[in-house]
């Protein structure tokens, strides 16, 4: 039985390193509103600390039913009283850190089950911009002086200054050369500069690109993940990001917008295209842009007029031996296409698995079956 923790004010309490720290009101409402998150990835009969169970219930019952009664919900009162009998497999933070040690070690967790504080000094060492700056990235330096800070600006034009551990949107800058616009200074930005070097050290100091896969992540981010694939099923409709790809200058998403009701499916369109406006909205006009192209269509209203060719599907099947099975393809299929083309093109099964992966294959006893259906269809249609 493990326990799973979201702390999303992780770097928060990097920065502060203490063992009793309390964060900003935001930090601490995310960690309320988000604490059920782990149920996701959570095993059978895990534990889940929330603070309050009958919220988390029902926000996890958007992402599946099964989750309530994968997970137990549980609170820090009732995980106080449990580890006074029971014993954890292991404690399965966001993000460990001092504060996050301090606080289950005041609700009587064993100190087998923790990191000892020489961990979480290392943790805390290469969670950090520094570590980052030093082993990972290019054209990111770590300073310590002020002066240097100012130097890079003015060398790099416009600059992103960081503070070393930050989640709260405070500990990253962004500068231009024209900033020091006073005699040469930015009293402010050297004030919160200052503040940074003396409290964490230092700051990394790298230029400002045009990052538009940014843009990119934050429209996607604006759809509703309810409407994601794998969260919905049947006759309901999604927005499957399909495609993703781009350089430092440009971005690209490729959706597949699906559901079989056509006004559903413009809702999901409308959407989009509210997304979109906001995003240019926010950083100027044709930052988005979008291209709508229509491809697959529910076919059933072209069909319904011509139920006898279901009707005649169905019988060749039976003939076959088949029971017919009618079931909603939630893919976009070529007798689509074919059926608003005008050559009506109601689907059966071709007998194959795994469709479009890479296991996709079709045994010789199926393919005999579907060729047999095909020649019965076309003898049902000669009668």
């Amino acid at each position: 039985m493990k326990l799973h923790i979201f702390n999303p004010e992780h770097d928060l309490a990097l920065a502060a390193n203490l063992k009793q720290f309390t964060a900003p009101h935001a930090g601490r409402q995310l960690r309320s509103d988000l604490a059920f998150i782990p149920a996701l990835w959570a095993e059978e009969g895990d534990l889940v600390l929330v603070d309050d169970i009958d919220f988390a219930k029902n926000r996890a019952r958007h992402f599946g039913a099964e989750l309530n009664s994968k997970v137990e919900f549980i609170t820090k009162s009732q995980l106080k009283h449990l580890l006074k009998t029971e014993f954890l497999d292991s404690v399965h933070p966001w993000g460990w850190n001092l504060s996050l040690k301090g606080e289950l070690e005041r609700l009587g967790m064993p100190e087998i089950m923790l990191p000892t504080d020489a961990v979480l000094n290392k943790v805390r060492e290469v969670s950090s911009r520094q570590w980052a700056a030093l082993h990972l990235q290019r054209g990111v330096e770590y300073v310590t002086e002020k002066a240097r800070v100012k130097e890079l600006i003015l060398q790099h034009g416009k600059a992103v200054v960081k503070a070393p551990w930050s989640s709260s949107g405070r500990g990253v800058k962004y500068v231009s050369a024209e900033d020091f616009r006073t005699a040469g200074d930015y009293p402010t930005f050297e004030r919160w500069v200052a503040n940074m070097i003396y409290h964490q050290g230092g700051v990394t100091v790298e230029p400002l690109y045009n990052k538009v896969r940014d843009f990119a992540m934050e429209f996607e981010m604006m759809l509703p993940a309810a409407k994601k694939p794998e969260y919905t099923e049947g006759y309901e409709g999604f927005l499957h990001l399909d495609e993703m790809g781009g350089t430092v200058e440009e971005a690209f998403l490729r959706y597949i917008l699906r559901d079989h009701d056509s006004k559903k499916l413009e809702e999901q369109k409308r959407l989009s295209l509210t997304a979109a406006d906001f995003l240019n909205a926010k950083y100027g006009p044709d930052t988005v842009t979008l291209d709508i192209r229509d491809s697959y269509r529910n076919m059933v209203q072209q069909i319904e007029p011509h139920r006898h060719l279901v009707d005649n599907a169905m019988e060749a099947m039976r003939r076959t031996g088949v029971e017919p099975v009618a079931r909603a393809i939630r893919g976009g299929t070529d007798g689509a296409q074919l059926t608003f083309r005008g050559l009506l093109c109601p689907n059966i099964g071709t007998g194959g698995y795994s469709c479009h992966g890479p296991y996709e294959h079709i045994t010789a006893e199926h393919l005999e079956t579907s060729a047999n259906i095909v020649l019965n269809i076309i003898d049902e249609n000669l009668k």
